[in-house]
């Protein structure tokens, strides 16, 4: 009886052992698909026992279940063998099957501000939602916007509560080191980076720091507007890419390539009511065919910005003109949207995935529906020689936002990186890497389960 237990026990070591060896493993991407999962294990050796020992006894080996630019789902089996020949003589056997999820997406807020605020007017709804993930327990993983700095995180909150004589008492700041010393501008503004929250979000622990808890049962927004931005308002980026605008522009710069924008062969629209999107689409507005500004040169993305002389004298930065995507009356759809210039909604974007904007974003009028995932809005330019890039100062105007809510899906950003990946490969890897500042690919391990397998 002791001896079963022990090769039970084995076995269920090596089936771990396997697990870990594969979460570990120092790789680019997996795979794209099932069938190419199977070839790298096959190719790496992990689809046999003989080939993968643990101990004297003991042995494991990984099948494929499922794969995908995003995630990989596996089963490992642990055995322990009696006598020589592996594959005949096991006398236990242990299954662990589990799935992991590609790290280096970014912690994206259901709002992302790249680019430092030029101007910004906040949703005078009390009924407009920003929430963060609903998946997790707490229901608040994610910030809901997240800005290029504390100085915009602050003027976020500003604009937020308005004219409210009490304004100082309805949030708290979180830093995101617990223990920093925080010191405050004469505006408000914190000297490390963290979250402003709604106070009625936030307890203070033993030392007197404030925690964040997530429960927002006792936040009445008709008292406290920062009780509709569920998550608060960060003073970071949750992807790092979105603060390196060198990075973010060789992104781009592929996006463009990879789908034909760069040849001239993006979505040139001129009609923008009742437009509705799937998959990969990447639009720009025109008047007419002859009014293509698409920041095209010499069959590259490059927003060039240009250098010239005042009235004085004085050189000026003259930034790229950018294309404008008025009001569109229906704007609906999934997936990953670029739109290449400025944007004006009229209502919410009835979408679900990521919607990354290249220049302004303004919202005008209520309607639409709730927004699913992320909108990323980072206009930026680059030098004549696609060198010293930076993020251009933006103008967010959602102010006529109506009863509908941000939220941020995992799922929905998940399936657009998708999307995007099998577009663009490349595109892909840089954004991953971008936030990771590695070369090669790691994962989260997102579920597990143990299962006892019948040796007939």
């Amino acid at each position: 009886m002791a001896g079963n237990h022990r090769a039970a026990a084995s076995a269920h070591m090596a089936a771990e052992y396997g697990a870990s060896e594969l979460m570990s493993y120092d790789q680019t991407l997996l795979s794209a698909s099932k069938s190419a999962f199977e070839a790298f294990l096959e190719s790496e050796g992990y689809d046999e026992y003989a080939s993968n020992p643990v101990g004297d006894s003991s042995y494991f080996r990984v099948g494929a279940a499922g794969a995908s630019n995003i995630s990989f789902s596996a089963w490992v089996e642990g055995a322990t063998i009696s006598g020589e020949v592996v594959d005949e003589d096991v006398i236990s056997l242990r299954v662990i099957d589990f799935m992991a999820v590609l790290e280096g997406l970014g912690d994206l807020s259901p709002i992302n501000y790249a680019s430092p605020l030029a101007c910004y007017d906040g949703a005078t709804s009390a009924a407009s939602e920003v929430e963060g993930d609903e998946e997790e327990v707490d229901g608040f993983r994610y910030p809901a916007i997240s800005a290029a700095s504390p100085a915009d995180a602050k003027d976020i909150v500003d604009s937020i509560l308005g004219n409210d004589p009490n304004a100082g008492e309805k949030f708290v700041f979180v830093p995101s080191d617990p223990n920093a010393n925080v010191d405050f501008d004469s505006n408000g503004v914190p000297s490390v980076d963290g979250i402003f929250h709604a106070v009625e979000a936030v307890v203070y622990d033993d030392d007197n720091k404030p925690y964040y808890t997530g429960n927002y049962a006792a936040c009445d927004d008709s008292n406290n507007r920062m009780c509709n931005y569920k998550g608060g308002i960060a003073t970071w980026q949750g992807a790092n890419i979105l603060g390196e605008p060198a990075a973010f522009h060789n992104f781009m710069r592929q996006i463009f390539e990879d789908s034909g924008a760069a040849s001239g062969d993006d979505t040139y629209v001129t009609d923008t009511t009742n437009q509705t999107f799937s998959g990969f689409n990447m639009v720009t507005y025109l008047e007419s065919d002859e009014d293509k500004n698409s920041n095209i040169i010499d069959g590259e993305y490059l927003p060039a910005r240009t250098v010239e002389l005042d009235g004085d004298g004085n050189e000026i930065i003259v930034p790229p003109e950018r294309d404008f995507f008025p009001k569109g009356n229906s704007f609906s759809g999934s997936g990953f949207l670029v739109i290449n210039g400025d944007v004006e909604f009229k209502g919410n974007p009835d979408f679900e995935g990521v919607v990354v904007v290249l220049g302004d974003y303004i919202l005008d009028g209520g309607g639409g529906d709730d927004f699913k995932g992320a909108i990323i809005s980072a206009p930026y330019s680059c030098d004549a020689s696609g060198e010293n890039c930076d993020f251009e100062p933006i103008c967010i105007d959602v102010s006529g936002g109506g009863n509908n809510d941000y939220i941020h899906v995992a799922q929905a950003i998940h399936d657009a990186f998708e999307i995007l990946a099998g577009v663009s490969g490349d595109a892909f890897d840089l954004w991953v890497t971008g936030n990771t500042g590695e070369d090669t690919y790691s994962y989260e391990l997102v579920g597990w389960r143990e299962r006892v397998r019948d040796l007939n």
